[in-house]
């Protein structure tokens, strides 16, 4: 019988963080659109700002991916992750100070996608790592699982 992934300490912490950064990319983009919205009563600007950050992770996905290949993918996703994060305290900042502009929310738009275009090969390449061959097809629907529930959320 095959034991659960969320039995491996490795497996769990990886699930976990999985869930919290796919809730934080959930709020990360109702905030985000929101605050366009707020700003500019502007659905053309939302929409150049999220295609801003949409167009170069679709055009860098797969150099994310042979990064994750070639360097230790949990060292890429860490790295991805401290930008991340990086760019929302840049994003409170922006708000505390009120120096609100199109053009910086472009920007961090950008990074943003490019930052996503390593952090999910990465993510992706780092499960097989923790758990065994018989437990993948688990640990993918858990993962993926935890996903979907924060899409429903």
């Amino acid at each position: 019988m095959v034991k659960s992934p969320l039995q491996l300490p490795n497996f769990r912490r990886l699930w976990i963080g999985l869930s919290l950064l796919s809730i934080a990319e959930k709020v990360w983009l109702l905030a985000l659109t929101w605050l366009v919205l707020q700003e500019t009563d502007s659905g053309l600007t939302l929409g150049l700002i999220l295609m801003a950050g949409t167009i170069p992770s679709a055009l860098l996905i797969l150099v994310g991916g042979a990064i994750s290949d070639r360097f230790p993918p949990y060292r890429v996703a860490a790295i991805a992750a401290v930008v991340d994060t990086s760019l929302a305290g840049i994003m409170v900042a922006i708000l505390l100070l009120d120096v609100f502009s199109i053009p910086m929310l472009v920007v961090i738009a950008v990074v943003e996608g490019i930052t996503d275009a390593f952090l999910y090969p990465s993510i992706l390449a780092t499960l097989p790592r923790v758990v065994k061959k018989s437990q993948l097809e688990q640990a993918n629907v858990l993962a993926e699982g935890s996903d979907q529930l924060t899409d429903i959320a």
